[in-house]
């Protein structure tokens, strides 16, 4: 459904998974593809919710990364907070040296302090 554009439909069967599936491997999975379909349709509060649930389930988890990165720029460029997407830069820079969003997280990062980059 998600690559169908039925986000409608995506969303409740995601829905469905997170409920049946609770405390199982994919639920961190569901929630994460959930948080994406929420933005794309601009639920913004719930996209955040969803993202924190996924490092709350599996604070180790492949996820976790992407999950801070699309926390922080949520945060900075929809949600107008530059304060917390700089907290989730941060977490990134110093909790997930081996992050593929690193370098990006880091000059978003300076430049949200202030830096000249």
């Amino acid at each position: 459904m998600k690559y169908q554009n039925k986000n409608t439909e995506a969303i409740s069967i995601l829905s469905d998974i997170i409920k049946n599936y609770k405390n199982q491997p994919i639920e961190d999975e569901a929630l994460y593809q959930q948080a994406e379909l929420y933005i794309k349709e601009k639920e913004y509060q719930k996209a955040v919710s969803n993202l924190e649930k996924v490092i709350a389930i599996n604070p180790e988890g492949i996820l976790v990364d992407d999950s801070l990165y699309h926390l922080a720029e949520l945060y900075r460029v929809e949600l107008n907070n530059p304060k917390t997407a700089a907290e989730y830069y941060q977490k990134i820079i110093f909790a997930h040296a081996s992050s593929i969003y690193l370098v990006e997280a880091r000059k978003k990062y300076r430049k949200l302090r202030g830096d000249e980059i």
